[in-house]
């Protein structure tokens, strides 16, 4: 059955069409952000472990 709320209403259902885009459209950008976020994350990490090598490093000419 045919949803008539575009004949019956045309101003709100623009508006909620309007508002489906922009939430689709601010979902997209909190993923992307949200991606580039983790990457940041795993780059921060990967510098900690290269920066925790040298330690190690260090630390076991130290102990013997």
């Amino acid at each position: 059955m045919r949803d008539y709320d575009d004949v019956l209403f045309p101003e709100g259902y623009q508006k909620i069409k309007d508002l489906e885009a922009l939430i689709a459209k601010l979902t997209a950008e909190n993923k992307q952000k949200m991606a580039m976020k983790d990457q940041q994350i795993n780059d921060l990490n990967k510098k900690i472990e290269e920066l925790e090598k040298p330690l190690s490093k260090s630390d076991a000419k130290l102990n013997q």
